[in-house]
């Protein structure tokens, strides 16, 4: 995971948004909560999302929103090689209950 970096741009008590970059081979912390979210990529390339022990390897294209349901444990792995920049973005529990209302 050297040099992944991250930035939380928002943090409130209904989502948080944080910015990663990820050089090649690196990898998000491991991810643990019961929210869903949403990865928006910045840069082209090949996302590894991991998650209770299920892999896929995704396409990151700019702008092209990727889902996923809770509750998520695991991590993102960039598999390209360049660095990998995206958007998380973590619905809190207050956004599922405002959704299904």
């Amino acid at each position: 995971m050297s040099n992944t970096k991250s930035v939380v741009h928002v943090e409130t008590a209904d989502v948080r948004v944080t910015e990663w970059l990820l050089p090649p081979g690196s990898s998000t912390t491991s991810l643990r909560g019961d929210c869903d979210v949403v990865i928006v990529p910045l840069t082209k390339g090949r996302i590894a999302i991991r998650s209770k022990g299920d892999r896929r390897t995704l396409s990151a294209d700019p702008g092209a929103a990727i889902f996923c349901s809770a509750p998520i444990e695991g991590s993102a792995t960039n598999e390209g090689n360049s660095t990998l920049a995206f958007v998380e973005i973590d619905l809190k529990d207050s956004v599922k209950r405002l959704i299904s209302a």
